[in-house]
C-alpha cells in the first residue's frame, strides 16, 4: 500500500534536485484539479472527460507562471507553452 505522500516523497527523491521543487508544484496542482473536479462531480452533478481536467490543469499550470510562479517554468516549457512574463514584454 502506497500513500500519496510516500509516493511524491519517494518518486521526488528519484529526481534533479533542480526538479524537485516543480515536482511538489505538480503534486499541488493536479492534487487541486482533481478535488475540484470531485466537488463538481458531487455537488453539481457535473462531470468533466479526463482530456479536459488534463488540458485545465496545464492552463492552471500556466496561469500560475504568467503570475510569476517560477518554480512551474520547467513544466509549462516541457508543454511548449511557455507564455508567462513574455507575453507581456511584446
Amino acid at each position: 500500500y502506497l500513500d500519496l505522500a510516500s509516493w511524491g516523497s519517494s518518486a521526488c527523491r528519484e529526481l534533479p534536485k533542480t526538479d524537485r521543487k516543480c515536482f511538489d508544484s505538480l503534486v499541488i496542482l493536479t492534487s487541486r484539479s482533481i478535488w475540484f473536479e470531485r466537488n463538481r462531480t458531487t455537488f453539481e452533478h457535473l462531470a468533466k472527460a479526463v482530456p479536459e481536467i488534463i488540458s485545465e490543469l496545464e492552463d492552471h499550470a500556466v496561469l500560475w507562471d504568467m503570475v510569476g510562479f517560477s518554480l512551474i517554468v520547467p513544466f509549462t516549457a516541457a508543454l511548449g507553452r511557455l507564455l508567462g512574463r513574455q507575453l507581456f514584454i511584446m
